[in-house]
């Protein structure tokens, strides 16, 4: 990061399980952060890199927040610094977040505390239940043809992703096709997250 003067930076983010629907969970949250980078940058608090200036330029975290105050952060630091993802780099996180929660409950929970920050503000309150420690309550470890589905469709949309930008580096004069090929790829992700929020509200 100081050799190429990052100040502020996250990285990809891998499920420490075997379940297929934490892949699919944590696929969504990175291509999430990667498509916010520029408009609403979001990095949860186990994946933030941040120079020692800028953190206490902007004043570091915001203790009297409840929730997301990591995302506060970062939409804060990213006035003063770009955020950047550091695509060479990768952290294996636990799910027991997931177990304790439930799967479709913890994404609930984060679906709501997103939009309450989009209509009202950072959270200064209890919205959700969210309480520390962990006691693991869901175990489950099987999948089903619309879970399958999903995930295939993520993988799909992975590689448009990647070709794409395959396109802008080999032609970046291009802006109007680039910018028409983005604007779909935009709108296939939020066609996928509402799958699998459909999925998710069964």
């Amino acid at each position: 990061m100081e050799t190429e003067g990052i100040q502020l930076a996250t990285c990809w983010f891998e499920p420490d399980s075997d379940n297929p629907l934490d892949a699919l969970l944590f696929e969504l949250a990175n291509q999430f952060v990667r498509l916010s980078l520029k408009t609403a940058p979001h990095a949860g608090g186990f994946a933030i890199f941040v120079d020692h200036e800028l953190f206490e330029r902007v004043g570091g975290f915001d203790e009297r927040l409840r929730l997301a105050e990591d995302h506060d952060f970062v939409k804060r630091a990213a006035r003063h610094a770009p955020l950047r993802l550091l695509e060479s780099t990768q952290i294996r996180m636990s799910v027991r977040r997931l177990e304790k929660d439930g799967r479709f409950s913890y994404s609930a929970k984060c679906l709501q505390v997103e939009l309450y920050r989009l209509f009202k503000g950072e959270v200064t309150e209890d919205i959700v239940d969210y309480q520390f420690g962990y006691a693991p309550s869901d175990q489950g470890n099987g999948t089903d043809e619309g879970l399958k589905r999903l995930i295939e469709r993520m993988a799909v949309w992975r590689r448009d992703y990647a070709a794409m930008l395959k396109r802008v580096a080999r032609d970046v004069k291009q802006a109007p096709e680039v910018q028409d090929t983005m604007a779909e790829l935009r709108r296939n992700f939020d066609t996928l997250k509402e799958a699998v929020r459909a999925y998710l509200s069964r």
